[in-house]
């Protein structure tokens, strides 16, 4: 859209373009796509299907076990929750290995 300078009055022009109305003959048609008779085909690995798997049942598995932090919350306001330091260092030990990949 070009404006000639010249023949601006006021010192303001409209810049906006003109709206045009589109009749209902000229919107694009949508076209549906039919499936061909033969379609692709995905084959999984045992791998992938275990994955899934595993994933579905990570969805499926609440967070926080509720009823298991209200018994231990209850034993250490009871007194009576201890630590076993042997069992605390071999599972650090062994949470280690597995992050470092010497597991």
């Amino acid at each position: 859209m070009a404006i000639d300078i010249n023949k601006l009055s006021s010192g303001t022009a409209s810049l906006q373009p003109a709206k045009r109305q589109v009749s209902a003959d000229a919107q694009p048609k949508s076209t549906s796509a039919k499936p061909s008779a033969k379609g692709d085909e995905v084959m999984l690995t045992q791998e992938a299907q275990q994955l899934q798997r595993a994933e579905k049942v990570m969805q499926e598995t609440p967070e926080v076990n509720s009823a298991k932090v209200e018994a231990l919350k209850q034993q250490i306001a009871e007194g009576r929750y201890h630590v076993n330091p042997d069992k605390l260092a071999s599972n650090l030990s062994k949470f280690e290995s597995e992050l470092t990949g010497r597991g």
